[in-house]
């Protein structure tokens, strides 16, 4: 999944042979990548994410063919994780 959120974007999870859960920050003020704080949750493919007021939202997806039904909030000026409410199935 890739977002945008405080002045900087990000790009994370999905599956290369292997489920990922690494995250990278881009900052187009040097026009440099690097990785950004872990992923609190599972790795997963296939994840959900919106963005609300600078803090991006990531759920759902798939994880060794199991579905998710995790919510994490990831915040833009801190780049904390955060875990949500799960969904209800």
């Amino acid at each position: 999944v890739g977002f945008q959120v405080a002045g900087k974007a990000y790009f994370g999870t999905g599956y290369d042979g292997n489920y990922l859960k690494d995250f990278y920050q881009y900052s187009p003020s040097t026009d440099t990548w690097t990785q950004s704080s872990g992923f609190g949750g599972d790795k997963r493919r296939n994840a959900t994410v919106f963005v609300i007021n600078d803090k991006a939202y990531i759920g759902t997806g798939i994880s060794n063919n199991v579905l998710q039904y995790d919510f994490w909030e990831f915040n833009g000026v801190t780049e904390v994780w955060t875990k949500k409410r799960d969904i209800d199935r």
